[in-house]
């Protein structure tokens, strides 16, 4: 009898930030699926870091992650790989655009939003609006997101959804990459979606049973610690246990970005 074992990995922005890998981003990706969904994403209505409404033009490729901007590590490592993906793709990365979605609203302010994603050599739309317009645009994406207590100095952490999106030119959900994605793999199917953008049919969340199951391990978000395993947290099962010394030094961190690795 033969038994087969499927594994799932399980992410989290826990995770330690990859190190920078040679490989080759022309690698054969003929069998990966890129059948648009037909039940994931939607047209985003929100507003962006300057205070206009986003237009989501068409015609334009985009990789589009939720996040906030007082997350510890996913955020910034993703917006440091998304710069990297940039680079790689050279002069072709003006057919790409990057979309920040905050799920933080209350804090994430046009103008917060404005100044964080100043910190970054890459364009990216930062994209908010009223806590209704994020919950119906995360829940098209199939993004969970969760707010932890705040603290006596009103800070808290968001648990939430670490996949990136990669959307065709007409905003729909072709590819979803998890944490763990190499800027190497993004550019490789990037490249491979750009020769292959036309297709004859459509598939659904249920099709893909490790992206259905994700909800296992893809969300998550940690409080940087010097003192645990690799440097890292999960805050959703610390947090509430942290003395109040430490709780008190958790206003919006700074980062060692590490761009162009």
């Amino acid at each position: 009898m033969l038994i087969v074992v499927v594994v799932i990995s399980m992410n989290s922005c826990a995770n330690k930030p990859e190190s920078p890998e040679q490989v080759s981003i022309n690698s054969d990706h003929s069998k990966i699926d890129l059948r648009p969904y037909s039940d994931l994403g939607t047209k985003i209505n929100l507003v962006d870091q300057d205070g206009n409404i986003f237009g989501d033009p068409n015609g334009r490729t985009a990789l589009l992650f939720f996040g906030y901007t007082f997350c510890p590590d996913f955020c910034p490592t993703t917006l440091s790989k998304l710069n990297s993906v940039k680079t790689l793709l050279n002069a072709e990365n003006e057919q790409l655009d990057i979309l920040f979605v905050s799920v933080d609203p209350k804090r994430d302010t046009p103008k917060i939003l404005k100044g964080y994603l100043s910190y970054f050599p890459v364009k990216v739309y930062g994209l908010t609006g009223t806590m209704d317009a994020i919950d119906k645009t995360a829940a098209a994406f199939d993004v969970s997101f969760t707010r932890g207590h705040p603290d006596e100095y009103g800070h808290y952490p968001v648990d939430h959804t670490t996949s990136i999106y990669l959307l065709d030119f007409n905003r729909k959900v072709r590819y979803v990459f998890e944490h763990n994605a190499t800027p190497q793999k993004i550019v490789s199917i990037l490249r491979n979606l750009w020769n292959h953008q036309s297709v004859n049919s459509t598939r659904l969340l249920s099709d893909d049973p490790l992206l259905a199951a994700r909800n296992l391990g893809s969300v998550g978000c940690s409080i940087l610690s010097e003192e645990e395993h690799e440097g890292y947290r999960l805050w959703s099962k610390r947090y509430g246990t942290l003395p109040f010394s430490e709780k008190s030094q958790l206003p919006q961190p700074s980062y060692d970005l590490q761009l162009g690795q």
